[in-house]
């Protein structure tokens, strides 16, 4: 199902849904199941659609002062380094 086609039904291939959890190891010693973090690894298209549906949200939530300034923290535009933005 490509990204155009999902976005007009609004349904998602249940491919797209299904995430392999894999161990990764922490630190310490490698015997101890308490030494690894699981890791959900989702197919690109299902994160392609997860950054899109994500960007307008954010977008949504700036444009209709949703969030105020001193709410501003986990919004990736209000924390970007300024290196990244263009030169004026």
């Amino acid at each position: 199902m490509s990204g155009s086609k999902v976005w007009e039904s609004r349904e998602v291939s249940p491919d797209w849904k299904l995430a392999n959890v894999v161990p990764v190891f922490k630190n310490s010693k490698k015997e101890d199941p308490e030494n690894y973090r699981p890791v959900c690894l989702t197919s690109v298209p299902g994160k392609i659609l997860e950054k899109i549906i994500l960007g307008n949200i954010e977008k949504h939530l700036q444009v209709d002062t949703i969030i105020g300034h001193s709410q501003h923290g986990s919004m990736r535009e209000l924390i970007k380094p300024n290196f990244l933005k263009p030169p004026r």
